[in-house]
């Protein structure tokens, strides 16, 4: 959830800097379990890279294509999921 533009995962309480968003919500099977990082950056939520185990599997797409998508999914949904404790997280109530 986000107080005061800052994002603070109700489940384990953790200040969190991004929250993870499966990209199987945007791109279906061919990017189930690729976990996006989202970060809120003035009012908005901006995609700026993948977990590290996915940079392999996502060196073989277009990269901007991806990050717009997942943006894009971001601004009308609200769900992620903490990066600490794994457990879904509403972005903006």
């Amino acid at each position: 959830m986000i107080y005061q533009g800052k994002i603070i995962c109700d489940n384990c309480g953790a200040d969190l800097d991004y929250v993870l968003v499966d990209g199987y919500a945007f791109g279906d099977r061919m990017m189930e379990g690729v976990m996006f990082r989202v970060r809120l950056f003035e009012d908005r939520w901006i995609c700026d890279g993948v977990r590290d185990e996915d940079k392999a599997y996502m060196s073989k797409f277009d990269w901007k294509y991806w990050k717009s998508r997942c943006e894009e999914y971001c601004q009308a949904n609200d769900l992620a999921q903490c990066p600490l404790c794994g457990e879904e997280e509403v972005l903006v109530e």
